[in-house]
């Protein structure tokens, strides 16, 4: 693993992490571990880039959502059926790449820039 042995890493490292990880800020060597920011606003998508997104009030969220049905049988052959919606990550990076707007990227996307901060420091440090 390279964190065993940091000194193997000749070039510049970033790895980083969702902010549900709660990963600490770090260097070794060049290898610099960092932690996405927590975007507050967004109560949609708590975990994950999707965090970052600046979500409207009038966001179609149930476009991106499918539904994953589940059936278990028990020993006594009692069965359980479970229903979970899951998010489609995908057709939501295309709503938002390919069918909104320069404009509206833009807003959806504002806070990404703290991104390119991180990454800049990493960069320049």
């Amino acid at each position: 693993m390279a964190t065993a042995h940091p000194e193997n890493i000749k070039q510049r490292t970033l790895l980083l992490y969702d902010s549900d990880t709660n990963k600490s800020n770090t260097r070794q060597g060049e290898i610099f571990i960092r932690c996405m920011p927590v975007n507050q606003e967004n109560t949609l998508f708590k975990r994950g880039i999707e965090n970052l997104l600046t979500i409207p009030i009038n966001f179609p969220k149930e476009n991106f959502y499918n539904t994953k049905e589940n059936e278990k049988t028990d020993d006594y052959s009692a069965k359980t059926k479970t229903t979970k919606e899951e998010l489609n990550k995908m057709k939501l990076c295309k709503y938002i790449c390919d069918e909104l707007k320069e404009d509206e990227q833009k807003k959806y996307l504002n806070k990404f820039d703290l991104l390119f901060k991180i990454i800049e420091y990493a960069i320049n440090d």
